[in-house]
């Protein structure tokens, strides 16, 4: 009864209590580990250019959303895609396509700031490059070496790059640059 009363803490993702002969009880505590920055809905804003008013919370690997709390670690990546009004386990696999799409980025993984899994067959980032946030589409795999083609050209295109675009690297060995205001589905920016 006491476990299942820890389980229903926030943050606490599981819970062990044994009683130890003649007069002791042990706790212990597995807490839940935020992976991700979410953006969760919290009403009209009253802005007619920003009508949805979000506050940030934070997703652990199972899918549950937990509150802010003391101090949050910077280098987590916002997680966009991700509803709250979705079940556990939905969110649970969006946050297990984060997780892959970041190990599949190894050592380029700390330039990514967010990462959109609305449409798992069209992964979005948001990747920093020489103080810029480039949103690049990376589609369904071949991340790393879709990054690195991005990055490798970066260094000889980067005065023609505008940050306001989106940089589709899906056609093989080719960048485009798409307008988001054009592009379908791309209002989310």
């Amino acid at each position: 009864k006491r476990r299942l009363q820890l389980r229903g803490v926030e943050w606490v993702r599981d819970a062990v209590v044994r009683r130890v002969w003649p007069n002791r009880v042990e706790v212990e505590i597995f807490e839940r580990s935020p992976v991700a920055f979410i953006r969760v809905a919290e009403g009209a804003s009253g802005d007619f250019n920003n009508p949805v008013k979000f506050r940030p919370m934070l997703i652990d690997p199972e899918g549950v959303i937990l509150p802010l709390q003391g101090a949050v670690p910077q280098s987590l990546p916002l997680l966009t895609g991700v509803r709250d009004q979705d079940d556990v386990e939905a969110r649970r696999q969006q946050v297990v396509l984060m997780l892959h799409v970041l190990r599949a980025l190894g050592q380029h993984k700390s330039q990514i700031v967010e990462v959109d899994v609305s449409r798992p067959q069209e992964i979005h980032v948001g990747c920093v490059v020489g103080n810029q946030t480039f949103v690049l589409n990376l589609g369904a795999d071949q991340f790393l070496e879709r990054v690195e083609l991005f990055l490798k050209q970066y260094e000889s295109m980067h005065d023609q790059l505008d940050s306001r675009k989106e940089y589709d690297l899906t056609n093989e060995g080719r960048i485009l640059a798409i307008d988001p205001e054009t592009s379908p589905g791309t209002a989310r920016r």
